[in-house]
C-alpha cells in the first residue's frame, strides 16, 4: 500500500491547483481585493515531452516512479518545485536562482479543507534533459493522518522523449498504471468537485 505516496503528491497537486484557481476567481470578481500576488519569477521551462519522475522519501525504502507528459501550456501550470504542483497562487511562493546555477525555492500553501503545505528545497540539473528536486515539506490538516508530518522528498526527473500517442499535456501515469490529467483534476476541483 505504498501508492498512498503517489496519491499524496497527486492529491496535493490537484487540491493546490484548485485552490489557486479559486483565489484567482476571487481576485477577478473583486478587483479591489488587497491580497498580495506572488512576484512572477522567470523559472526554467522544461522541455516538452515525457518526463520519468522517480520520487523517494528520505529515511524510508519508499520509491515511486511516474511518467508526466508536458507541453508548453501544462509546464506553465505544473511547477517543478515542491509537491504542490502549481506556479503561483500560494501565499508564499519564492523561487531564486543561486550563484552555482541551482534554484532555491520555498512555498506556503493553504488548500481547500484546511490542508497546509510548507516546502523549501533546491533544484539542480538541466531542465531540458535531467534534473533533481530535493524538498522538505511539512503538511498539516490533511484528512488522512499519514499525509501529515514533515518529509524530505527527492524527485529525479529525466526526459525520455516525445509523449506517446494517447497521452496529452498534464497527463500523469501513476505506478499502478492509472493515468489521470492534473489539469482536468484542477478544473474539477475549482468547480467544487474535488472530493468526488
Amino acid at each position: 500500500m505504498r501508492l498512498w505516496i503517489a496519491a499524496l503528491a497527486l492529491s496535493a497537486s490537484a487540491l493546490t491547483l484548485a485552490a489557486c484557481h479559486k483565489a484567482d476567481d476571487q481576485t477577478t470578481q473583486n478587483p479591489t481585493a488587497t491580497a498580495a500576488k506572488p512576484a512572477n519569477v522567470e523559472t526554467p521551462q522544461r522541455k516538452a515531452g515525457l518526463w520519468k519522475q522517480s520520487m523517494s522519501i528520505e529515511g524510508t525504502n519508499i520509491k515511486q516512479v511516474a511518467s508526466l507528459c508536458l507541453d508548453n501550456q501544462s509546464d506553465k501550470k505544473i511547477a517543478w518545485w515542491a509537491q504542490q504542483g502549481l506556479r503561483g497562487g500560494c501565499g508564499k511562493n519564492d523561487v531564486q536562482r543561486q550563484p552555482d546555477g541551482s534554484w532555491k525555492f520555498s512555498s506556503s500553501c493553504e488548500m481547500a479543507g484546511g490542508i497546509k503545505m510548507d516546502s523549501e528545497g533546491v533544484a539542480t540539473g538541466d531542465f531540458g534533459s535531467k534534473y533533481e528536486v530535493k524538498a522538505t515539506t511539512t503538511t498539516t490538516g490533511a484528512p488522512m493522518a499519514q499525509m501529515n508530518g514533515t518529509r524530505t522528498v527527492v524527485i529525479d526527473a529525466e526526459w525520455t522523449g516525445p509523449c506517446p500517442a494517447g497521452m496529452k499535456g498534464g497527463d500523469i501515469e501513476l505506478p499502478d498504471g492509472r493515468r489521470v490529467n492534473m489539469m482536468a483534476m484542477a478544473a474539477k476541483g475549482a468547480n467544487g468537485d474535488a472530493g468526488q
